[in-house]
């Protein structure tokens, strides 16, 4: 499996598992992204994969109109290629 593909597993796994309704932080993601994949990705690359991820519409995010703060879901497609996986 090729880097940017095992990133964006890593960040839809994540996502997977927070509950329906909630958010996550996107430091929060990125943290734990980093403790999954080998060696570690950098800041720019999971939020590079973040943003090809939410074009694809396999997760989405809301900003914090007060903190500009992202917090991310995954979406009922992301679920379904997760699944895929």
């Amino acid at each position: 499996m090729n880097r940017t593909a095992e990133i964006r597993l890593a960040i839809l796994r994540d996502l997977a598992h927070v509950p329906a309704g909630l958010l996550r932080r996107e430091d929060d993601i990125r943290c734990r992204v980093q403790l999954q994949v080998v060696p570690s990705p950098s800041r720019a690359e999971i939020e590079t994969e973040m943003k090809e991820l939410d074009a694809l519409r396999l997760i989405t995010g809301i900003s914090n109109k007060i903190t500009g703060e992202m917090r991310w879901r995954i979406t009922d497609a992301g679920q379904a290629e997760l699944s895929n996986q």
